[in-house]
């Protein structure tokens, strides 16, 4: 005679050594499995916001500082960075006031015109 509390045994023993040849362990409610250690797949890195952002950052810092320094001060400063040569040459050119930078710098006078 065959026990059917025992056929039954044994088909969940045969489904936990399935599972666990699989990876998978027991879950209780509470803890943590295999599962929760898995690496999530790398997602797309927002490579395009991320350069638009920091061209974005820049020019609202050279902005800021041409609008605080004046177009004279602001002017004078690069010239004395261009004379240093070297690096300081390159850092000279890159911040030459350009279109974007005046119109930065005209948004953030005519916004402290409106504040103050």
């Amino acid at each position: 005679m065959s026990d059917p509390n025992m056929q039954e045994f044994r088909d969940r023993v045969r489904r936990l050594e399935r599972d666990h040849a699989r990876g998978q362990g027991f879950k209780a409610e509470g803890t943590l499995t295999r599962a929760d250690f898995r690496r999530r797949p790398v997602e797309k890195r927002p490579v395009f916001r991320t350069v638009l952002f920091t061209l974005a950052f820049l020019f609202g810092i050279k902005g800021a500082l041409h609008q605080h320094l004046g177009p004279d001060g602001y002017a004078e400063r690069i010239r004395e960075l261009s004379a240093a040569g070297g690096v300081d040459a390159m850092q000279a050119a890159f911040m030459q006031a350009d279109p974007v930078t005046l119109m930065v710098s005209r948004a953030i006078g005519s916004v402290i015109a409106k504040v103050g």
